[in-house]
């Protein structure tokens, strides 16, 4: 799930537009929701998980684990959200300064909002077209970094 989850992901940070009233984290998390629910329709694996949340816990007589969670919690989907973000930042971190830089604007990972590739462009001196090969290039890196 993790290589179709991080694909995703670079997908909606290249088709990412601030001027649709979104931030870039709500639109990336829509698009990992769609694929990670058409992945469980393909290969209806959300079986599995469903079933061993109905299990009961250790020590108790009725208590399942699904009964203690907060409503609406999704525990594996926010395991396997902590687990990319981590791995994701380990491969951002990987990247040369200048790389590293691009992604941050681009993702937002700098504190301001998350920058389009002419913004950026105009911030470091350089052509939108720079910018998008240099997203290109490193995201074959970020996604060997991820895998």
């Amino acid at each position: 799930m993790r290589p179709a989850t991080w694909r995703t992901l670079v997908r909606a940070a290249t088709t990412f537009s601030p001027e649709n009233g979104a931030c870039f984290s709500t639109y990336a998390c829509a698009c990992i929701d769609h694929e990670i629910c058409k992945l469980f329709r393909q290969h209806k694996k959300h079986r599995a998980v469903t079933e061993s949340l109905d299990d009961i816990l250790a020590g108790t007589d009725s208590v399942r684990l699904y009964d203690v969670l907060p409503d609406g919690t999704d525990l594996t989907e926010t395991v396997d959200r902590k687990l990319l973000a981590a791995d994701i930042m380990d491969a951002l971190g990987a990247l040369p300064s200048r790389q590293r830089e691009v992604w941050d604007l681009r993702l937002g990972l700098t504190g301001e909002p998350p920058m389009k590739q002419r913004e950026i462009a105009a911030r470091l001196g350089c052509s939108r077209a720079r910018i998008s090969k240099i997203l290109q290039d490193s995201s074959g890196k970020i996604t060997r970094g991820v895998l």
